[in-house]
Order: structure tokens, then C-alpha cells, then sequence
């Protein structure tokens, strides 16, 4: 068996890992691989885009188009959307 260079090694391995460690003494350690981050990250927006829906929906909004918008622009954004929206379930207020 033939042995790598330490840049070969880095080569060989980066393109389908996430996350690496290179110790002192040159060896390469897989911390985390592509798909397992991708896979957490896709789930982690997925239950911050149900939260959102449902934060929604104590509003008084539909919480399908708010979890579906969620996910398809930004958790983040429709969060900062949904904590300003004015709530329609209290009864408007009349000038008098």
C-alpha cells in the first residue's frame, strides 16, 4: 500500500468532509462529513420554519403559508416578520 503526503491526504479527503482536525504530527481527523451537517442544518431550519407556523397562528395568521414561506425565503426573516405582525385575534381599538 502506498503511503500520502500530508497534502495529498488534505486533497484526498476535504471535498467530501465538513469539518477536519490536522494534528501536529500531521495526521487528518474527520470531524464532522458533508451530509451528516447538511442533514442537521435541513432539520434545524425545518423545525425553526414549524415554530414560526405556529407562532403564526396564535396570531391569528395561516400557519401553512407562514411555515412554507419560512422555508423558502429565510427562518430568520419570517421570524423578525411574524414577532412584528399585529396580532388579529384582539378586537380593534376605536379612536374616540
Amino acid at each position: 500500500m502506498f503511503k500520502l503526503s500530508l497534502v495529498e491526504k488534505f486533497f484526498y479527503i476535504v471535498p467530501n468532509v465538513a469539518l477536519i482536525a490536522i494534528t501536529l504530527d500531521g495526521r487528518l481527523y474527520v470531524i464532522a462529513d458533508v451530509w451528516l451537517v447538511f442533514f442537521i442544518l435541513i432539520n434545524a431550519a425545518l423545525v425553526a420554519s414549524s415554530a414560526i407556523g405556529y407562532f403564526a397562528s396564535k396570531k391569528g395568521r395561516n400557519r401553512i403559508s407562514f411555515f412554507l414561506f419560512s422555508c423558502l425565503l429565510s427562518p430568520i426573516l419570517m421570524g423578525l416578520i411574524v414577532a412584528v405582525i399585529a396580532d388579529s385575534n384582539l378586537p380593534h381599538q376605536s379612536k374616540s
